[in-house]
């Protein structure tokens, strides 16, 4: 089972993956990962979703690859 610390940590690893990369499928996927991990650890602690970061760059700055 993952602890609260786990699922943070993975949150912010794939928040932070779909920050840096160009792929637009690969960021939205990483992105939407990062969420559901955030929404896991929040339902272990105390109900609040961790800080995960500032969201996904505008589309526009994306390339189609």
């Amino acid at each position: 089972m993952q602890t609260y610390s786990d699922l943070v940590e993975l949150a912010r690893k794939c928040a932070s993956a779909a920050r840096i990369t160009v792929d637009r499928e690969a960021a939205r996927e990483l992105w939407r990962m990062a969420i559901e991990y955030q929404c896991k650890a929040a339902a272990l602690g105390s109900g609040e979703p961790p800080d995960i970061g500032l969201p996904l760059r505008r589309p526009a700055q994306l390339n189609d690859k």
